[in-house]
């Protein structure tokens, strides 16, 4: 099994990017697709591409100062550490079971798919020390709720079923709770409240009534 701890930690800087690129990805989709004024739970395929292509294009801007590097082919989202040679790749969760589909025909993915033979490995010293794992984001979004984990693929799989994979990590998709710590709205208006305020003197009277 490829070192974990070392994934764990070349991963941060993607964990810390997944809740701005996924919700910017899931905003960017839905506005495309209401715009042509298509029902994403229609065209599933059609949204799932632009859900992509929005958030590689986001990635870039969240992922400053870091070795992680973007493909450039633009029909996919997949990165590689500079430091490390470990690639990710994002894709929506399989529909039919499972969580990461069959890797299909194309041969760069069916290789990526099998890394049964990582299991127990040791790497070469002329290599970089995570070079030949990759690692699958998969995406999924049910009832307006997104959640993403990372898979380590062990076997292609062959449609329908999913290929065998082991979940590695979960990545977050909300932003934590210390995000919000020490906000503060600045301005010079008096402060409102949308409470209504009893009438004291109503009350005072009542008082005096009983």
């Amino acid at each position: 099994m490829p070192d974990l701890e070392l994934i764990h930690e070349r991963l941060a800087p993607i964990n810390a990017a997944m809740p701005q690129v996924l919700t910017a990805a899931r905003s960017g989709a839905v506005k495309a697709l209401d715009a042509m004024g298509l029902p994403r739970r229609e065209y599933r395929t059609l949204y799932a591409n632009n859900f992509i292509g929005c958030a590689r294009h986001t990635m870039p801007d969240v992922l400053e100062e870091c070795a992680w590097k973007i493909n450039p082919a633009y029909n996919c989202l997949q990165l590689t550490d500079g430091d490390t040679g470990l690639k990710i790749r994002l894709l929506k969760r399989f529909a039919i079971e499972g969580n990461v589909p069959p890797s299909g025909g194309n041969k760069a993915r069916m290789q990526a798919w099998s890394q049964s033979e990582l299991i127990g490995e040791s790497s070469s010293s002329s290599r970089k020390p995570l070079e030949g794992v990759h690692l699958v984001l998969i995406w999924h979004e049910e009832n307006e709720q997104l959640s993403c984990a990372a898979y380590l693929p062990k076997e292609a799989g062959s449609f329908p079923h999913s290929a065998k994979a082991e979940m590695v990590m979960k990545v977050p998709v909300t932003l934590p709770d210390d995000e919000f710590e020490g906000l503060r709205f600045a301005t010079k208006e008096p402060a409102q409240t949308l409470t209504p305020v009893r009438n004291t003197v109503i009350e005072h009277a009542r008082i005096k009534q009983l």
